[in-house]
């Protein structure tokens, strides 16, 4: 997808530092359903949320090969 680009730019998240992504792609591993949508997030999601916009990230610098 990113070859579709002229320019783009990557930067890592560790998954400490992001945990609402972690945490959804958690949920999302464990469920039955192929499709879920919340009219709210859970309890859960909110507090990595709060949690997520009082820490600083991380930026790292690496390559990416494509074949």
């Amino acid at each position: 997808m990113l070859q579709a680009f002229l320019e783009y730019r990557m930067q890592h998240c560790y998954r400490e530092t992001n945990r609402v992504a972690d945490l959804l792609a958690n949920l999302g591993r464990c469920q039955d359903e192929s499709f879920v949508s919340y009219a709210n997030p859970p309890f859960v999601v909110m507090e990595a949320l709060n949690y997520d916009s009082n820490v600083v990230t991380r930026s790292i610098r690496a390559s990416v090969a494509f074949d």
